[in-house]
């Protein structure tokens, strides 16, 4: 997706999918997947990421 005329690499962190979704789209060159945003969105603070509170992989 990199133009060769563009010396910038665009990348994004995601938390969800609907944010990896809408980024994939605006054409980045890749995705930075965080285990927090789920949590965050559940009204978790972003420290809770580092307790086994649930599988990553769910």
């Amino acid at each position: 997706m990199t133009d060769q005329n563009n010396p910038f690499i665009f990348g994004a962190a995601v938390g969800s999918g609907l944010t990896a979704l809408a980024v994939d789209r605006a054409g980045a060159d890749f995705l930075l997947v965080l285990n927090a945003g789920r949590l965050r969105m559940r009204g978790a603070s972003s420290l809770a990421s580092y307790l086994p509170l649930r599988p990553a992989n769910e």
